[in-house]
């Protein structure tokens, strides 16, 4: 039986362009930080933990995300985030993953009130509830730390009560491929178009939309 593994922001949903640059604009501004450029303002909020990035401008990226979770809390539903969250056009392809026997679960650095509002927003979109369970994979919840730590895969994995064997994890980003192979299991990495990230790290396999990972399940 095939299990998948889902990332949340960025591979299901994501969260409009002028909201990502008005917000990470402004944590930055509180950290005494002006005149970032566009691209880089869009870099920090897709590539979480590029030091090399956040060194650029004078910090850490354990500092910027600190200043982030002070300022917008991570225990409660960012209303303004949400409300600027869409949900990809390609999600009704998990539909057709459940009905051809895929198990599911989410595993997303989120917050789990973030996390839940805006899978709230993929159901009501898709009709069905297709995930059966969500793992917070950061150290404030489920788990000890942030992808690419494998631990939240094994946490989904025992939810499932699944093997490592037919699992693959489906993300956007270079924390997901890294996460996978660190945990043993297959990587997808799922190529959205909004940033186009050079991700050189091999996958098993790089798709476009959810609607090719029908081939996983054949």
């Amino acid at each position: 039986m095939v299990t998948l593994l889902f990332d949340l922001d960025g591979t299901l949903v994501h969260v409009e362009e002028k909201f990502v640059l008005q917000r990470t604009k402004k944590v930055l501004n509180q950290m005494g930080i002006a005149n970032v450029s566009h691209e880089k303002a869009m870099r920090m909020w897709f590539c979480h933990y590029d030091e090399m990035l956040f060194s650029s401008v004078g910090i850490t990226a354990k500092e910027y995300w600190k200043t982030w979770v002070d300022e917008y809390g991570d225990n409660k539903i960012d209303v303004e985030r949400i409300s600027h969250t869409k949900v990809y056009e390609d999600v009704k392809a998990l539909v057709d993953l459940k009905i051809a026997g895929a198990r599911m679960a989410i595993v997303t650095g989120s917050s789990l009130e973030n996390a839940s509002a805006e899978l709230e927003m993929l159901y009501e979109e898709i009709g069905e509830r297709v995930f059966e369970h969500i793992v917070i994979a950061n150290s404030r919840c489920d788990v000890l730390d942030f992808k690419p730590n494998p631990e939240c895969v094994f946490v989904a994995l025992k939810k499932l009560g699944q093997e490592k064997k037919d699992a693959f994890l489906i993300g956007n980003g270079l924390e997901d491929l890294l996460c996978a192979k660190n945990a043993g299991i297959k990587g997808v990495l799922v190529e959205r178009t909004e940033f186009e990230k050079k991700i050189t790290e091999p996958a098993f396999k790089r798709i476009r939309t959810l609607d090719e990972l029908g081939e996983i399940m054949n």
